[in-house]
C-alpha cells in the first residue's frame, strides 16, 4: 500500500503527519497494449523514447518474451506491444485519446506501418494510479517523520510505494526490502537496501 494512503487510513496518525504525507509526489501510468496481426521482426525486448513527440516513454515487444502473449502462441503471425505513458498533475494525458495517439506514435517511430492500422486486432488500456514515486527535494525529510512513526507501531513500510524511494524501487530491490524487513523483525539484522 502506498505510504501516503497508509497514513491517511491510520487512525493513530497525527494530523500533521497526514498533512505531511500528502506532499509526497508520484506519477501515474497508462499501460496501452496493442495486438497486431503482423510479425514485427526484432530481437529487442524494450525501447525507451525520451522525445516529447512520443506519448510513451517505454515500449515493450511482449511477443519476444513469450509466444503466449499472442493468439495461439503464433508469433509468426502476431505481435504484442505494450506502451507505457506517464501522467501526473503536472503532465495531463487524456484517457479517451491516448490509444489513438499511441498508435500514431508507433507509426511515426516505424514500429508499425500506416497500413498496419487495419491489422490491429486488440487494444488494451490499464490505468495504474501509482506508477513511480518521484524523488523531490523534500521527500527524505517527509519520510524521516513517517517511517519512525510507523516502525514505532510495528509497521515496516517497504517496497516501491512503501519506502517511496525511486532509486530502490525496481522489483529486485522491492523483494529484497521485504526479505530484509522480515530478517530485521525476526533476527534483528540490519536492513541494507532500504536504509
Amino acid at each position: 500500500m502506498p505510504i501516503d494512503k497508509l497514513i491517511e487510513i491510520s487512525d493513530d496518525a497525527p494530523s500533521r503527519l497526514r498533512k505531511t504525507s500528502q506532499r509526497l509526489v508520484f506519477n501515474s501510468v497508462y499501460i496501452v497494449g496493442i495486438g497486431v496481426e503482423k510479425k514485427i521482426k526484432t530481437s529487442k525486448c524494450w525501447v525507451y523514447f525520451p522525445d516529447s513527440q512520443t506519448p510513451f516513454y517505454r515500449m515493450t515487444y511482449f511477443h519476444n518474451y513469450s509466444p503466449y502473449h499472442v493468439p495461439k502462441g503464433d508469433i509468426s503471425r502476431y505481435s504484442s506491444l505494450m506502451c507505457e505513458v506517464s501522467y501526473s498533475r503536472y503532465k495531463k494525458v487524456n484517457r479517451k485519446t491516448i490509444i489513438p495517439k499511441v498508435i500514431k506514435a508507433l507509426i511515426d517511430n516505424n514500429i508499425i506501418e500506416k497500413k498496419d492500422e487495419k491489422k490491429i486486432v486488440s487494444k488494451f488500456l490499464l490505468d495504474i494510479p501509482y506508477g513511480y514515486p518521484v524523488p523531490t527535494l523534500g521527500r527524505d525529510k517527509i519520510l524521516r517523520t513517517i517511517q519512525p512513526f510507523l516502525m514505532n507501531n510495528d509497521v515496516y513500510s517497504r517496497g516501491r510505494y512503501g519506502a517511496w524511494k525511486y532509486e530502490i524501487s525496481n522489483m529486485d530491490h522491492c523483494f529484497m526490502q521485504g526479505v530484509e524487513a522480515v530478517d530485521k523483525i525476526l533476527k534483528n539484522k540490519k536492513e541494507t537496501v532500504w536504509s
